[in-house]
C-alpha cells in the first residue's frame, strides 16, 4: 500500500479521498489554485501546494506543475478524482515516465476507453449493443457540418453532439433541426476544449424516452474485473445527473445480469483495471445500448458504496498498489437496501440552471432522526466559504441509504426540507420537486423528464409572492411591533386590524404583496396572483409554522446584511426589499436596453457588434461560468449601440455587457 499520495483535484472529491487516506494512515498532499487558498480540501490535506491562477488551464489542468509538486512532495502515487485530468491519457503516461503511480487505468487503456470514439469500436468488438453514431472523418468545421447534416438526413433529428474526451455533460448538445447544427457544433467544441483540452466531437442518434443505467466496475492488475451492481442516473438537467440511485429500480433480473455481463466483457476486451463505469441507455422495452465508459471514479459512487459496504477509493488504492480483488471483495457480496444521492448545486433552475455564487452564510444538512436510514454528506464547502465562478457548481452530495427505496426516498425528502443553506442560490427546491413527482416514485421518468417540472412564470410569481407574504406574517407575529403608528410598518387604522405591505425582489422577481390581519393569528395574503388565508400555528424569531387551504407549512428565515433568505419545502429564496423611493426608478429601467451579466464569469465569445440590428432572443455574448457556457440574449428588438466587453474578459455579476437601443 502507498504511504503518501497527491490528489490532483479540488472540492468534495479531494476531501472525500483525503478522508479515506486518513483512515488508512496514508499521508495526503493537496494542490490548489490561488482562488482555492482557503478551500476545505487544502485544510484537510497533510501538505498543500499552490499551482497557479484560478483558471483550470493554468492550475488543475497543468500537467507539469502537478508533476513538479508530486516530485517535490515525494509522493508514490497521484489520484486524479473526477474531471480535470482524470481521463487524460497523456497525464497518465507522463506519470509512468516519472515513476509515479496513477490511480486509474493505464494511459493506453484510458486512451482506448476514455475516448468515447475508440470506446465505441471496442464495444462493437465485444458484441455490446450500440446506438447509431457518427465518428467524424475530418476536424475541419465545414466538413464536420456536412458530415453531421448527412447523418441527420439518414437517421433524422433529434441527434446528440458529444465530446470525445470526457463526460459530465460538457460539450454535449441536443440538436432538433438543421438550423441549430452549426452553432451547436461550434459551442460544443469550445466547451469540450475548455473542459478537457480536447475539442473533438462525435454524434449519436438521440434515443427518446430512455433511462440512463450504469454499471460500476473494478479491475485489478492481474486481469480480474468485477461488476459492483448498477445505478440509475436518469434524472438529469442539461445532460448532467442531479439524482442517482442504486440499485437501478424496476429492471428485470435477466436484463440486469445481461447488462452487467456486457460491461465486464467490454472491459475485458480493453484490458481495463481500477475503477470505472460503463453507461447504457435503457428503453421502456428493456432494450439497452452502450453509451460510454467513464474510466475514472464517478460522482455518484457513494450510492454503490452504500449498498455494498465497500470503500471504492480504498479499492482503487489497493488494486493500484498491486493487491488482488479476490482478497478485497467478498465472494458472496450482495446489494443491501437502496440508496439515493442528490447533487446540491449552486444554480438557479428557473433561469435555465444558470450558475450562482457568493458566500455561504449558512450551510447545514442535518441527519433526520430515523433509525431506518443513514445520511452521508460529501462536500468541499462549509459555512463561511465563498463559491466562485471558476469551477463546477456542485456544493455537496447528499446520500440517504435505507432498507427500501420508499424509505430512502421519504427520508431524503425530509432531509432536504430541513436543510439550512443561505447566501448562495441552489437547486434544493428543484430536487425536492423532482423527488415528489409520481414519475420518480414509479421510476417512469427518462433523461429529459427533469426539465418538464420546471415551474411556469405564473407558478414562480405565485411562489415568490407566497414567500414575501409569509415574511410579512412572520414579522408581524415574531416581533413586538412599535406602538407608535409612525414607526410601525403597518397601516394605522382606527377600529380596524392592521395591514402590512412589502415590495421586494424574490430571487430577482419583483413582487408587491399585502398581509391583512383578520384575527389574532389569521392573515389574508394577497398579490397579483396570490389570494390565500393562513392561520399561524407558531412563530419564533427564525421560524413560522402555519396552516392554509394547501395544508400545514413551515418556513425558516435567515437575515443577512442585504437580504432575507427564506427556507421552505419549495427551496431557499433570496428576498431583497425594494425601497419605496426606488420603485419608480427600477421600473423605468426595466426596458432601457442595458444588457447585464446575470452571473460572474469569463466572456468567451461576442456574437454581435456595435451597429448590428438584433431581434429578441438573438445571442449577444457567451459567458463561461462554473465550466458551463451561458448565452446572454437580446431582451427585445433593437440596435446594438455599444459593447462594453470583449472575448477573454472576466466580468462580475450585474456587469454591463452591452447597450441596446431602448424598447419602444
Amino acid at each position: 500500500m502507498f504511504n503518501k499520495i497527491l490528489v490532483a483535484n479540488r472540492g468534495e472529491i479531494a476531501c472525500r479521498i483525503f478522508r479515506t487516506c486518513r483512515r488508512l494512515g496514508i499521508q495526503s498532499v493537496a494542490v490548489y489554485s490561488s482562488a482555492d487558498a482557503q478551500a476545505q480540501h487544502v485544510r484537510l490535506a497533510d501538505e498543500a501546494y499552490e499551482i497557479g491562477a484560478p483558471e483550470s488551464a493554468l492550475s488543475y489542468l497543468d500537467h507539469k506543475k502537478i508533476i513538479a509538486v508530486a516530485k517535490k512532495a515525494k509522493v508514490q502515487a497521484i489520484h486524479p478524482g473526477y474531471g480535470f485530468l482524470s481521463e487524460n491519457d497523456l497525464f497518465a503516461d507522463e506519470l509512468e515516465k516519472a515513476k509515479i503511480n496513477f490511480i486509474g487505468p493505464s494511459g493506453k487503456v484510458m486512451n482506448r476507453l476514455g475516448d468515447k470514439i475508440e470506446a465505441k469500436k471496442i464495444a462493437k468488438t465485444a458484441g455490446v449493443p450500440m446506438v447509431p453514431s457518427l465518428l467524424f472523418k475530418s476536424s475541419d468545421p465545414k466538413k464536420m457540418l456536412a458530415e453531421a447534416q448527412a447523418f441527420a438526413e439518414k437517421y433524422a433529428f433529434p441527434i446528440m453532439i458529444k465530446a470525445a474526451a470526457g463526460g459530465g455533460g460538457r460539450g454535449m448538445r441536443q440538436v432538433h433541426s438543421k438550423a441549430e447544427l452549426a452553432d451547436k457544433l461550434a459551442s460544443a467544441a469550445r466547451e469540450a476544449q475548455a473542459a478537457f483540452g480536447d475539442g473533438r466531437l462525435f454524434i449519436e442518434k438521440l434515443v427518446q424516452k430512455a433511462r440512463h443505467v450504469e454499471v460500476q466496475i473494478i479491475g485489478d492488475l492481474h486481469g480480474n474485473v468485477l461488476s459492483l451492481f448498477d445505478r440509475d442516473c436518469s434524472m438529469q438537467r442539461n445532460h448532467q445527473k442531479v439524482i442517482e440511485e442504486a440499485p437501478a429500480p424496476h429492471i428485470s433480473d435477466k436484463v440486469r445480469e445481461k447488462m452487467q455481463k456486457a460491461a465486464r466483457d467490454l472491459c475485458a476486451e480493453a484490458g481495463y483495471y481500477n475503477a470505472g463505469t460503463v453507461e447504457f441507455l435503457l428503453t421502456p422495452q428493456e432494450e439497452f445500448y452502450f453509451l460510454e465508459v467513464n474510466s475514472r471514479l464517478q460522482v455518484e459512487h457513494p450510492v454503490t458504496e452504500a449498498i455494498t459496504g465497500l470503500d471504492l477509493v480504498e479499492l482503487q488504492l489497493r488494486v493500484a498498489s498491486g493487491e488482488k480483488l479476490k482478497d478485497l471483495v467478498p465472494k458472496d457480496l450482495r446489494s443491501r437496501g437502496a440508496a439515493i444521492e442528490c447533487r446540491l448545486c449552486a444554480e438557479v433552475p428557473e433561469e435555465n440552471f444558470i450558475a450562482a455564487g457568493g458566500r455561504l452564510e449558512a450551510f447545514e444538512i442535518q441527519s433526520i432522526d430515523h433509525a431506518r436510514s443513514t445520511l452521508r454528506v460529501d462536500s468541499g464547502f462549509t459555512r463561511g466559504d465563498t463559491v466562485t465562478h471558476y469551477y463546477d457548481s456542485l456544493l455537496a452530495k447528499i446520500i440517504v441509504h435505507a432498507d427500501t427505496r420508499d424509505e430512502a426516498l421519504s427520508d431524503m425528502r425530509e432531509t432536504l426540507s430541513e436543510a439550512s443553506i443561505c447566501g448562495v442560490k441552489t437547486n434544493i427546491g428543484f430536487l425536492s420537486t423532482l423527488l415528489a413527482t409520481p414519475e420518480f416514485k414509479l421510476c417512469s421518468h427518462d433523461t429529459h423528464f427533469a426539465h418538464q417540472v420546471l415551474p411556469t412564470a405564473e407558478q414562480l410569481l405565485k411562489q415568490a409572492e407566497l414567500h414575501a407574504g409569509l415574511l410579512l406574517v412572520h414579522r408581524a407575529t415574531a416581533t413586538t411591533e412599535s406602538k407608535d403608528p409612525w414607526l410601525s410598518n403597518s397601516a394605522f387604522r382606527i377600529f380596524s386590524q392592521p395591514s402590512y405591505s412589502l415590495s421586494a425582489a424574490v430571487n430577482g422577481l419583483k413582487v408587491s404583496v399585502q398581509a391583512q390581519r383578520e384575527a389574532t393569528n389569521t392573515f389574508r395574503l394577497s398579490g397579483s396572483s396570490l389570494r390565500l388565508d393562513i392561520e399561524v400555528i407558531s412563530s419564533s424569531p427564525f421560524q413560522l409554522k402555519y396552516t392554509s387551504a394547501m395544508g400545514e407549512g413551515s418556513i425558516r428565515f435567515h437575515v443577512s446584511a442585504d437580504a432575507t433568505w427564506a427556507m421552505s419545502s419549495h427551496g431557499t429564496v433570496e428576498i431583497k426589499e425594494i425601497s419605496p423611493s426606488l420603485k419608480a426608478g427600477k421600473l423605468a429601467q426595466a426596458h432601457s436596453g442595458e444588457i447585464s451579466s446575470p452571473l460572474p464569469g469569463k466572456v468567451i465569445l461576442v456574437k454581435a457588434a456595435a451597429g448590428d440590428a438584433v431581434t429578441a432572443g438573438d445571442a449577444i455574448v457567451v459567458i463561461e461560468s462554473m465550466k458551463m457556457e451561458h448565452i446572454i440574449r437580446a431582451p427585445h428588438d433593437g440596435e446594438v449601440e455599444k459593447l462594453h466587453v470583449k472575448a477573454g474578459q472576466v466580468v462580475e455579476a450585474n456587469a454591463v455587457l452591452a447597450q441596446l437601443s431602448p424598447a419602444r
